[in-house]
């Protein structure tokens, strides 16, 4: 069985919630990732619909601003 992933370019993810995804990692929570040159990789996906994956991408990168916004604040 391949294992899925996603790839985001870590520059679209605020630095508040790549400090989330390191946090959870750290209490072997329930989301896994590497950090690969500029890009982020969400491990382990395989119970994870495709077409959600690609709403997900979708959905981060149209409310990129607000999340910078609210990491911000």
């Amino acid at each position: 069985m391949m294992d899925k992933s996603l790839t985001i370019d870590r520059g679209i993810l605020p630095s508040t919630v790549l400090e989330w995804l390191e946090a959870d990692q750290q209490t072997d929570g329930f989301i896994h990732f590497r950090k690969e040159n500029e890009k982020i990789i969400l491990e382990h996906l395989d119970n994870v619909d495709p077409a959600m994956m690609v709403r997900v991408r979708a959905n981060i990168e149209k409310y990129r601003s607000v999340l910078q916004r609210l990491a911000d604040s």
